[in-house]
């Protein structure tokens, strides 16, 4: 017996089909392959998870760490698109159910749950070269579950292709004064669009990819925005890639350049490419060199802001974030902001109506410095809470302690989580403490223009170091191997001079092999800690240091009207 078609026609009574003009029976045929799409392509969504992501997530003989950080990596955000597929699907037959398959609209919901969802579908999507290369070369995993199944990795983006050639048969079926008619027609456009540029994406990223292949990922290939602005060879066979953040130079190894300190000394035949930060000269020998000079400054000028930090972390338009920190398990961010406490990516609030200043992660307990007091919460327990001062004017976490000044007295304290007490009084003479942060697991005091190392861990130690020719100078920090930060200059513990900021900065710290100063508007200084050489000025966006936490960097950086929390990148 032949199969029955799937059609409109097929699932209405014959009293509806005759009752229906021609021109909407043309109509509601083109809605119902719309739908019948969305199904399949739903059965194709669980096929993908029951055939990889379970399976890869059942395996159990590798670490469950390298294994949840392997199928992050492929499968991004698989679970958002089943999520919008599913309610989508929902809708779309709820509304074939209320109007018994006379469906009078279906571009509201297109136009509420598709276009939506573009920006997940661009990141799962542009992930596809690098998802499908991860799969089919995985040694930890069996063969019998990644080689026959990868293919369903593109079912997403068979599915989106779909869309135009579905959307345009029901808008030809559609009279013009119709509501889907404009709707659907944006829809189709929109989607043109995005596949456009998606296509253009896809090309950058295989590319690139295919550089990775050769060289290998030790210089961050795997970010989503990385380009190659130019390739050539060179007249001794050398293959030169300028990307959007690095020169590579491939001969025999690989000769990395960072941008955008890069000197050129161009002559007729060659180039000098030079990096005196890194103490890097090469010589490039070429026919034109002329072109490879004019892809570095367009490399130079193009360099991508974001290889600075990571791709957003936390993203607001409301709230204006002031500090952060990630808890013990090293994967849940709490962001402090005018409103409270957040943990991400849960987005639960855990502390509502307070003015955060600061917060760390001590013990197993969340400091929180409000502009009102300064407070202990223990972790996934944020109701159970001690007040530890009304009176805190600085503080900061080392070990099983937390550190603050009284501002009433002007001694620095040393409170103990575990006795609930303060345990020690450091007496800095009745100066007024301006940071107080960690060097070689001792507590550094900064206050004026000197620093106070004290060994609160250990033996009592106390000392004092301050900088002649630094007198009158804010003091910072210090960090690294023991660079003495102001905010004018840069000494080393020897009291040798390292440098002098263009900027004016309120805080330093250390990302090997830089020195990166924020003035807490709008620039950013990076130098080489060694020479003291300009490797980075930033201007462009404001950029606020918010938690320089147990070696991870968080940073507030505003991109029009969104606050975005970042990691400074290493």
């Amino acid at each position: 017996m032949p199969k029955k078609r799937d059609t409109w026609a097929t699932t209405v009574s014959n009293e509806i089909l005759q009752s229906t003009p021609t021109h909407e029976q043309n109509r509601q045929e083109a809605v119902y392959a719309l739908i019948r799409n969305e199904r399949h392509y739903r059965a194709d969504l669980e096929s993908l998870n029951t055939r990889l992501v379970e399976p890869l997530y059942e395996f159990d003989r590798i670490d469950p760490a390298i294994r949840k950080k392997f199928i992050r990596a492929i499968f991004k955000n698989f679970d958002e698109i089943r999520q919008t597929n599913q309610k989508l699907t929902l809708a779309l037959i709820e509304r074939q159910r209320d109007f018994e398959s006379l469906v009078p609209t279906v571009s509201d919901l297109f136009a509420s749950y598709l276009l939506p969802s573009l920006d997940t579908y661009e990141e799962y999507c542009s992930n596809l070269p690098r998802a499908t290369y991860l799969l089919t070369t995985s040694t930890e995993f069996p063969v019998s579950i990644t080689q026959p199944h990868w293919p369903l990795l593109r079912k997403p983006l068979e599915h989106l292709e779909r869309y135009p050639p579905l959307f345009e048969a029901v808008i030809s079926a559609t009279e013009d004064d119709h509501p889907d008619h404009e709707v659907l027609s944006l829809c189709r456009d929109t989607i043109t669009t995005w596949l456009e540029q998606l296509k253009q994406t896809l090309e950058r990223r295989q590319a690139v990819l295919d550089v990775e292949k050769w060289v290998g990922n030790k210089w961050q290939m795997d970010a989503p925005h990385r380009a190659i602005i130019y390739r050539c060879t060179t007249e001794r066979n050398e293959e030169i890639i300028v990307m959007d953040h690095y020169i590579l130079i491939v001969t025999s190894q690989v000769i990395a350049i960072p941008l955008p300190i890069l000197l050129c000394v161009p002559s007729k035949t060659s180039i000098m490419l030079a990096h005196p930060p890194r103490g890097i000269t090469y010589p490039v020998q070429l026919k034109n060199p002329n072109a490879l000079l004019d892809a570095i400054i367009n490399a130079k000028q193009t360099l991508n802001r974001h290889s600075l930090w990571s791709e957003p972390l936390v993203s607001s338009s409301v709230e204006s974030f002031t500090a952060a920190a990630l808890l013990p398990d090293q994967e849940t961010l709490v962001a402090g902001s005018q409103y409270g406490v957040t943990l991400y990516p849960s987005r639960e609030r855990i502390l509502h109506n307070i003015d955060v200043v600061k917060l760390f992660v001590v013990h197993h307990y969340l400091v929180v410095q409000t502009t009102r007091d300064l407070a202990l919460y223990k972790i996934n327990h944020y109701d159970n809470f001690h007040l530890i001062t009304q009176t805190a004017d600085c503080c900061h976490g080392i070990g099983h302690y937390v550190v603050y000044q009284d501002r009433n007295d002007l001694l620095v304290h040393v409170y103990n989580t575990c006795k609930r007490k303060v345990t020690k009084t450091i007496d800095v003479q009745g100066t007024r403490v301006s940071n107080l942060s960690t060097w070689q697991n001792k507590l550094v005091i900064t206050c004026d223009d000197e620093f106070i190392i004290v060994d609160i861990l250990g033996r009592s130690m106390r000392r004092r170091i301050s900088v002649p020719s630094a007198t009158r100078k804010k003091a910072l920090g210090i960090v690294g191997d023991g660079y003495l930060c102001y905010n004018q200059m840069v000494y080393t513990m020897e009291h040798e001079y390292v440098c002098d900021w263009e900027i004016r900065p309120k805080y330093v710290v250390y990302q090997d092999p830089y020195l990166v100063a924020f003035d807490q508007k709008q620039c950013i200084e990076m130098r080489h800690a060694e020479t003291g050489a300009l490797a980075y000025m930033l201007y462009e966006e404001r950029c606020r240091l918010i938690g320089p936490n147990d070696g991870v960097i968080h940073v507030c950086v505003q991109t029009g009207k969104r606050q975005n929390i970042s990691t400074l990148m290493k």
